[in-house]
């Protein structure tokens, strides 16, 4: 995939100048944040990008996952390379100090621009990630299995705990904790069912009622993150609804973990023979 002037500028307008001299200044950026992008894709489906034809079935999905690609590889290279370009503001736009009339922008309006390039390409990656659940190739990948270590992949699934401008910098910080609070989903409802809805989550092809648990799953993350009180309540929401739908939870109501959360202990009887205490 070989990125163009004209596409930069489109994900990029603070680069528009009259000549691709910012564009050619920048090219190692953007060849390593090809590199990145390919980490995320892997190289066979980057490849697809170049080659797909409209009689593949994943024309839609590539066709989209290209031009989310295209705007990250853009604005993941322009927000690397900002701090060693000599950037000003002027009428038309940012450009390169050329001359002693033109005076240099200040250093909060150049973060400002980076901040605006960093949210940019992490939605980009959300919504390549998102769209790559839809690709069987992509599945067994191990970027796939990176990114769905826990039921938590996206940015929005995290702003309960980290505010409603949340975005994937904070995803990555707080992925200790809930990494950490999901060994205790898998101590309510199995690690083999927990494993499983990761896994349904990755490839999006959990139902109705597996969403509805996932849910619940990150509902107890949640508040074993920010809300102590409220743990036991979402554990027993959690417990509840696994336990009501036995055919949606199979591998939970085969477990050990099912027969712990259901084993009684032994009750005396008046007839026995020996009187066991507790």
């Amino acid at each position: 995939m070989d990125i163009t002037f004209e596409q930069f500028q489109h994900s990029c307008p603070a680069s528009a100048m009259p000549d691709n001299s910012i564009f050619e200044s920048i090219s190692g950026y953007v060849d390593f944040a090809r590199v990145e992008a390919v980490g995320i894709l892997t190289l066979e489906i980057f490849d697809r990008l170049d080659t797909v034809e409209p009689s593949d079935p994943d024309y839609d999905v590539l066709q989209q996952l290209s031009r989310d690609t295209v705007s990250y590889i853009c604005s993941s290279a322009f927000w690397a390379a900002v701090p060693q370009l000599d950037l000003v503001l002027t009428s038309t736009g940012f450009g390169v100090v050329s001359n002693q009339n033109v005076a240099p922008a200040s250093y909060s309006r150049v973060e400002a621009l980076r901040t605006a390039l960093r949210l940019n390409l992490l939605a980009r990656l959300d919504s390549m990630i998102s769209t790559l659940r839809s690709l069987e190739q992509w599945h067994d990948s191990a970027p796939c299995r990176e990114y769905f270590r826990t039921l938590f992949w996206r940015s929005d699934q995290i702003r309960i705990v980290a505010g409603p401008l949340a975005t994937r910098d904070d995803l990555t910080s707080n992925m200790p904790r809930i990494a950490n609070a999901e060994l205790q989903v898998a101590q309510i409802i199995s690690p083999e069912q927990l494993a499983l809805l990761r896994r349904l989550e990755a490839t999006d092809k959990a139902t109705p009622i597996q969403s509805m648990a996932i849910q619940h799953c990150r509902s107890f993350v949640v508040a074993c993150l920010c809300d102590p009180n409220a743990i036991e309540l979402h554990r027993r929401i959690l417990l509840g609804f696994v336990e009501s739908h036995p055919d949606e939870f199979a591998l939970y109501h085969s477990s050990q973990t099912y027969k712990a959360n259901h084993f009684e202990p032994y009750r005396n009887e008046k007839d026995d023979s020996c009187f066991f205490f507790g």
